[in-house]
């Protein structure tokens, strides 16, 4: 493969970047128009050289207007990976294997870190070689009140802020013990991490929390902070629980706001600042329950997208008290889109994968990854402007139309209130003709 750059090993966090594209990402053209770019390199051990298999690695587009399903592959026993058909546009590129550190690739050849790839058509990539660092490791034992192994127990990681105030929650680690009541925590990067053990009695309608921090704090601020070195491995890190004796109680009822109806089955959770919470669904009478929360505030939310038409999701930073705090919640009835999936070309159809739908408003968006069925249904949905839009993988396809009744409403943004039922669209795929019987996509490895 010839000589090769290696990639700057980028963390979880996002690399703003300027719209400059660098030509040397791009090797010389080598496949007729139409067939689009071909990304590929290998993976190896930071450490060691050696190639590294069975690393997943994938290609996520960087959204224009729609998003579009992202590439999979795994590298091979050579530790080689490869894309082919990949459509014209920007990528991020990462790599992921147990043991290692996650990785976006950036081009060292760049200048500043390049946290994307250009791959345009009758292009090649194929000197790209990331490093996979080794992670840091740790395990222990968790045991209950009564000195007896803890099993199902949710153990978490949280890194410590670099200048050490406060946990972060941006790269939690978590894992669940074994029915021994141990656990493993692996491809950790270096760095001060403080360790939470949470277990959740979850019944009918209401749901129970019990917490500690290693070694036995009821608090970060109490906790023994865990120093974590390049690779390093540290074992017994164990925890105990003991029963806490200040906490509080969130209960209410969820009713529909248009009618006053109870409703059942539906998602209630709290969540403070430090990803410490609890989930439960409402019962038959639409009452739910959650217990042992250290007062603070958190975040209330519900979700019931599959209730009846479904319902939209609220959201509410609440404050609770030692002792019972009650809070009913109404919910409004969610828009809904539903329709069909239309092929109108004359090749071969799509597979799954090559598309996603998507509906678009202006603070979130949410899409659905074709995989084969011919409808698609959008529950939940907030009120608002929002657009539907395809975002596509494979070369050869393409939207050929959005129809809603005899309105073309491709990119128009639709007014939607709470209960709209939009059912009936019909969202249509086409090929290109002019290269469709020429394009074969292949999403994997090669191991001749």
């Amino acid at each position: 493969m010839g000589q090769y750059r290696r990639g700057t090993l980028i963390g979880l966090s996002l690399i703003i970047i300027g719209s400059a594209v660098i030509s040397s990402l791009l090797a010389a053209s080598v496949v007729a128009r139409g067939r689009g770019g071909r990304v590929e390199g290998m993976v190896v051990s930071a450490t060691t050289g050696e190639p590294l298999a069975d690393v997943r690695v994938w290609l996520d587009p960087v959204p224009t207007t729609d998003p579009a399903p992202r590439r999979r592959a795994r590298t091979d026993r050579r530790g080689r990976f490869v894309f082919t058909g990949v459509r014209p546009g920007l990528y991020r590129l990462y790599a992921q294997k147990q043991d290692y550190l996650f990785a976006e690739y950036a081009d060292p050849q760049a200048g500043e870190a390049q946290a994307y790839l250009q791959v345009d058509d009758q292009t090649i990539i194929s000197d790209i070689v990331i490093d996979l660092q080794p992670g840091g490791s740790v395990s222990g034992s968790i045991w209950d009140e009564r000195g007896r192994p803890a099993s199902g127990i949710i153990v978490k990681l949280l890194p410590l802020t670099s200048s050490g105030e406060r946990p972060s929650t941006t790269r939690v680690n978590s894992t669940r013990t074994d029915e021994r009541g141990q656990y493993r925590l692996s491809g950790l990067r270096p760095g001060r991490y403080i360790l939470r053990a949470e277990r959740h009695i979850v019944d009918q309608g209401s749901a129970r929390l019990a917490f500690a921090y290693y070694p036995d704090a009821d608090s970060w601020t109490s906790a023994t902070p865990i120093d974590i070195n390049a690779g390093e491995t540290l074992t017994d890190i164990n925890l105990n629980f003991h029963p806490r004796t200040e906490s509080a109680i969130i209960a209410g009822v969820v009713v529909d706001a248009q009618t006053g109806d109870p409703l059942p089955g539906v998602s209630v959770s709290v969540v403070d600042e430090l990803n410490l919470g609890l989930r439960t669904k409402t019962a038959a009478d639409g009452q739910y329950r959650l217990e042992g929360l250290p007062p603070g505030t958190y975040a209330l939310s519900t979700h019931a997208e599959t209730i009846g038409q479904g319902y939209m999701r609220t959201w509410e930073n609440i404050t609770l008290a030692s002792g019972l705090n009650v809070m009913d919640v109404e919910l409004q009835p969610a828009p809904l889109i539903a329709g069909t999936i239309e092929y109108i070309g004359s090749g071969p159809p799509p597979a799954p994968g090559d598309f996603m739908i998507s509906v678009h408003f202006a603070r979130q968006s949410q899409g659905i990854r074709y995989t084969g069925q011919p409808t698609f249904e959008f529950r939940g949905l907030e009120a608002g402007r929002a657009r539907i839009g395809v975002g596509f993988a494979a070369l050869q396809y393409k939207l050929a139309a959005i129809l809603y009744g005899d309105r073309d409403i491709t990119g128009q943004a639709i007014e939607l209130h709470p209960g709209d039922q939009l059912t009936g669209v019909r969202i249509l795929i086409t090929d290109d003709l002019t290269t469709a019987s020429e394009v074969k996509e292949i999403d994997g490895v090669h191991d001749p």
